[in-house]
């Protein structure tokens, strides 16, 4: 019998293929739609769409071509229909700012890339207990005081360790793409 939300199994290779595509492209695809999209559930909304949109014409992509500027530029369509939606509602910026704002991050990918290998990197070095402040704060619906409440410091040693921390991780970043330029 067939789950209702699996392809028919003639084309789960077909479907194994897709997903490995996209689930390594999503990231990539979703910081693309957030930096044109202002409301997060909306984000969340057109994300799916596109993934819908991305399964139903994979027939259509040719393997061994660039996957993420085929998935961005449906993305795009699907956030131009979403603007065209909203149009009645003030939108922040028009038509040809928005042209040329997805043309930039679409085609930021390399510089993208390399921040985030840096970041990555830079990441890795932290002290443990820094990591543990870092991901205690970034977890969705954190605050600094919760984060004080939860490792025992007042909030205001948070925002020093945080302040520290980022500052280490943006010289530490720095350096890492500037050897990377040499």
């Amino acid at each position: 019998m067939e789950s209702p939300n699996l392809p028919p199994q003639k084309d789960m290779g077909r479907w194994k293929e897709f997903m490995q595509l996209y689930i390594s492209h999503e990231k990539r695809l979703y910081g693309f739609i957030m930096s044109l999209v202002p409301n997060w559930s909306d984000v969340d909304d057109i994300i799916q769409e596109t993934a819908i949109v991305l399964w139903s014409k994979f027939d259509e992509f040719q393997p061994g071509t660039d996957f993420t500027s085929w998935a961005l530029t449906i993305a795009k369509f699907q956030i131009m229909k979403y603007r065209k939606n909203k149009k009645l509602q003030k939108l922040q910026f028009g038509d040809e700012a928005f042209d040329i704002i997805a043309n930039q991050v679409a085609n930021n990918k390399e510089e993208t890339s390399s921040r985030s290998q840096a970041l990555k990197n830079c990441l890795s070095k932290l002290k443990q207990d820094d990591k543990t402040i870092l991901e205690l704060r970034y977890q969705p619906g954190q605050t600094t005081k919760s984060v004080a409440d939860k490792v025992g410091r007042s909030v205001h040693a948070i925002y020093k360790v945080l302040n520290r921390i980022h500052m280490q991780l943006f010289f530490c970043i720095r350096q890492n793409l500037n050897q990377r330029e040499i």
